[in-house]
């Protein structure tokens, strides 16, 4: 940290605070044309994180949050869960060593629509930090009678809320000369004949 690495850690809460460049992302969605025909459909951040050598074997966190900065400590407060507007989280893939956050479609669309696509300074600062998941599971059955007895069971979890991780010890270095946002829109042109 003291070098100027981008460290997160838990449980002793080191997090890095990060400049999302969406306004950036708005110009040049909005300088494509009539944006009355085109529709937003995806926008993920993929940030690639790696472990620090340690004699201790402290692997990266599973879960990284994204918050606004503005609203963090209200996050916690409450006990809230993701938005996909002004917070979101992501899992660690330990293979591709990267963090990846997606579902932020409505996080664009809400500066769009209710800020005339101008983002306030509060829509550009983020903090990244190790939590944990609070999850449910829950579990559904069913039967059916084709030719044979059939039965089946499904399971889903549902992420509930999100808490700072005190589990187990985590360590990360953050690459964000790395990062890659990706926004995904659609286009429809119409020609007059």
């Amino acid at each position: 940290i003291a070098d100027g690495e981008m460290i997160v850690q838990s449980p002793s809460g080191f997090e890095v605070q990060i400049r999302f460049p969406i306004q950036d992302i708005i110009d040049k969605f909005l300088s494509g044309g009539d944006k009355n025909l085109a529709v937003i459909n995806d926008l993920s951040f993929e940030l690639p994180a790696y472990s620090l050598t340690n004699d201790y074997g402290i692997k990266p966190p599973t879960y990284l949050l994204m918050v606004k900065t503005s609203e963090k400590d209200e996050f916690f407060a409450t006990n809230h869960n993701v938005d996909n507007k002004s917070s979101f989280y992501a899992i660690y893939d330990s293979s591709k060593r990267v963090y990846k956050f997606t579902g932020m479609r409505n996080f664009v669309l809400d500066i769009i629509k209710n800020k005339n696509g101008v983002a306030e300074e509060s829509d550009i600062n983020f903090t990244l930090t190790p939590v944990d998941l609070i999850a449910e599971s829950t579990s559904t059955s069913s039967s059916s009678y084709y030719y044979y007895y059939y039965y089946s069971t499904a399971s889903s979890t549902e992420v509930i809320g999100i808490r700072p991780a005190i589990n187990k010890p985590t360590i990360a270095k953050l690459d964000i000369k790395n990062a890659k946002i990706k926004l995904i829109y659609s286009t429809q042109s119409i020609r007059n004949m």
